[in-house]
């Protein structure tokens, strides 16, 4: 079991993420916004924090940095849309290069989440 903060600023996929997660075993807390995420990971002990890339005031990218800034032993996840297009590569391969353990592109299978998140937590 492991204490995962998601970042998600859409109610229906942070919604399903959450009940992926919880359903294998994770506990779950949510932020709506990366303010709000990065404030939670300064109060609370999380084994790992996902978060969307594009999201307003503070994207992911932002809250990847600041973590990473703050603690570099942070594990890191980044979700973006379509990662088909060169932008969204673009995309993904930056938020790793600021210490992002592990991308995944929307849309995903629970399995491939479920994957995604033993990788960033170094269990595979």
């Amino acid at each position: 079991m492991s204490i995962v903060l998601l970042i998600e600023n859409e109610k229906v996929v942070s919604n399903q993420i959450q009940k992926t997660l919880e359903d294998a075993g994770h506990v779950v807390m949510v932020s709506a916004d990366g303010h709000t995420g990065v404030t939670l990971c300064e109060e609370y002990s999380v084994d790992l924090v996902i978060t969307k890339i594009f999201m307003p005031e503070m994207d992911g990218l932002e809250v990847i940095r600041a973590l990473h800034n703050k603690n570099p032993a942070f594990r890191l996840m980044a979700i973006s849309g379509d990662g088909t297009t060169a932008s969204a590569q673009l995309v993904l391969k930056m938020a790793s290069a600021f210490g992002a353990h592990k991308t995944l592109s929307k849309p995903f299978t629970s399995n491939g989440l479920l994957g995604a998140v033993a990788g960033a937590l170094g269990k595979i």
